[in-house]
């Protein structure tokens, strides 16, 4: 997972195994660089701040994805400020009741219901066009 800010400009990669980043900083860099200029924005030519911060670590290798929404919620909590500022006060044994919570949440309010309310983003137009293609089937 990839965490962005802008001010001040840094990125930071969280991967709950410690793997190595494989060039997710350049990819990351591309990526915004792309999307400036597609955009129509102004090159900013000040370096990113690039960090692997000290995270939770996952312990076997299955939990990767509920490691992720606990980072998500984390940096949510945190008012989405950097995770070297956040407090991620979990670990592998809180992970089960983490898990047991998403699948509650899941089941309680569904994925791809039209009245499922998100904020804007790649997540949110996900949700919403599942939901237009669920309905136009109906």
């Amino acid at each position: 997972m990839h965490v962005k800010t802008t001010e001040p400009r840094a990125m930071e990669y969280l991967d709950s195994m410690g793997g190595a980043d494989c060039g997710a900083f350049d990819n990351m860099e591309r990526w915004v660089a792309d999307e400036t200029n597609d955009k129509g924005g102004e090159e900013v030519n000040t370096p990113w701040t690039k960090d692997r911060p000290d995270i939770p670590p996952q312990l076997n290798g299955h939990d990767c994805g509920v490691f992720m929404l606990a980072y998500m919620e984390a940096l949510r909590d945190s008012g989405f400020s950097l995770a070297a500022e956040c407090s991620f006060d979990f670990d592998q044994s809180d992970i089960e009741e983490k898990r047991k919570k998403a699948k509650s949440m899941i089941m309680r309010h569904g994925i791809d219901r039209k009245d499922v309310q998100t904020e804007p983003g790649l997540v949110g137009e996900a949700v919403r066009k599942s939901s237009r293609k669920k309905n136009a089937a109906e």
